[in-house]
């Protein structure tokens, strides 16, 4: 049984506690100013997760916020989609050992269940379903809420010639349809291939994170 779910619903109405994968309002303003603050290098931060608790100023929303850092900007600042591919994997993995100490908590510091809008899709334009594989790597039990306008395939050809690009770099036939090409690329990202390579995050730019700190959906 997988444990990625996908419901359709709206991602606030998760319950109390719950971690949302995303950022929002206050939230937002954390984590850029972790960003900002940090004295680690871009590289040390990018991959890994920054773990917010509920805000006053968020509520009535109670929710733990993880900003999964994939990325060095959005836009025609965004690093390319294998960068986003392999820190989303260890962001992940970072996020579950950040939740694995908070275990034994307290109840005020005790998290909830994870829930996530469908993750790198409308910031980076990465293809859902490989973003759903990381998930389902990451042996994370999350609940994916979809709105109805997220269903179908909103970027297919930005999509195809984006795996057209991660295919070849990969060694891979760049030909078949997009589904072909997705299901090749897939398995070539698996984690038991030796594809996260550090040399797979050239052509990373600085850049700002969207300043309304809106998230994916």
């Amino acid at each position: 049984m997988t444990n990625t779910t996908e419901i359709e619903g709206d991602l606030f109405d998760a319950p109390e506690n719950a971690v949302l994968i995303r950022n929002y309002r206050t939230a937002f303003y954390l984590y850029r100013n972790h960003c900002a603050d940090s004295d680690e290098t871009k590289e040390d931060i990018i991959g890994t997760t920054l773990l917010i608790p509920p805000q006053v100023r968020d509520m009535p929303h109670k929710h733990w916020i993880a900003c999964l850092l994939v990325s060095v900007g959005v836009g025609t600042n965004k690093s390319g989609m294998m960068s986003i591919i392999k820190h989303t994997r260890t962001a992940l993995h970072d996020l579950k050992v950040q939740i694995a100490a908070r275990k034994d908590q307290s109840p005020s510091q005790a998290v909830g269940p994870l829930y996530a809008c469908r993750i790198n899709e409308g910031l980076f334009k990465v293809e859902w379903l490989l973003s759903k594989k990381l998930l389902e790597d990451s042996e994370l039990r999350i609940v994916v809420m979809l709105k109805p306008q997220a269903e179908g395939d909103r970027f297919g050809e930005c999509y195809k010639k984006e795996l057209k690009s991660i295919a070849a770099e990969l060694g891979l036939s760049t030909g078949g349809t997009k589904s072909d090409l997705l299901s090749k690329v897939r398995g070539a990202l698996s984690p038991s291939t030796k594809q996260d390579s550090k040399d797979d995050v050239e052509g990373d730019e600085d850049g700002e994170e969207d300043a309304d700190g809106n998230e994916d959906n």
